[in-house]
């Protein structure tokens, strides 16, 4: 049983699909802003005082997650005080 040899590929330049579509990396132009032009831009200085007040806010949302956690511990330590009192007598 022979097998019958594949023809040779001929490209007809028909395109099956157009791949220039809306928000495909290639098909939008760079905005203004992310053009490389370091005449305006970059990062903006922070004085002191909008350090300190950055700093302190980071810091308080840390503690705020922290008092979150230490109160659902302090729950769940109670409720499994409770269960063991209950269950011991």
């Amino acid at each position: 049983m022979a097998r019958k040899a594949k023809p040779d590929f001929k490209d007809d330049n028909r395109t099956i699909v157009n791949m220039n579509v809306e928000g495909m990396p290639w098909y939008a132009k760079k905005p203004d802003y992310m053009k490389n032009d370091n005449s305006s831009g970059g990062v903006a200085e922070l004085s002191f005082r909008e350090r300190l007040h950055f700093i302190g806010g980071a810091t308080l949302a840390a503690f705020l997650v922290w008092f979150v956690f230490a109160a659902g511990f302090a729950i769940l330590i109670g409720i499994m005080l409770l269960i063991f009192k209950l269950n011991g007598n």
